[in-house]
């Protein structure tokens, strides 16, 4: 999300913004949303200095739904990117349960 960025030595510039950039480059890139999904590593194996300036809880995700949808996705594109997109792919990976 930040060219040239250092962990430990770049300071944080990347907005939330910046992240829905990079959502649409990708999709358009891709030729889909199918193939973006919206992880976190909040849970503590990253500081929140490697996220975007922003993003400081879980409930700070659903940011990025309202600045997706002016941004011209689809609200099922936001649900794909949030929550579809996953949900197939572990399905098609994970092991069935016996």
């Amino acid at each position: 999300l930040q060219e040239g960025y250092v962990r430990g030595i770049t300071p944080p510039a990347v907005t939330l913004e910046r992240a829905v950039d990079q959502i649409r480059y990708v999709a358009d890139l891709a030729g889909s949303i199918e193939n973006i999904g919206i992880g976190s590593d909040l849970d503590g194996a990253y500081g929140n200095e490697q996220t975007p300036v922003g993003l400081n809880r879980y409930r700070d995700l659903l940011k990025l739904e309202e600045m997706m949808l002016n941004r011209g996705f689809t609200s099922e594109d936001v649900e794909a990117v949030f929550f579809s997109n996953w949900y197939r792919f572990f399905m098609r990976v994970l092991p069935e349960d016996n």
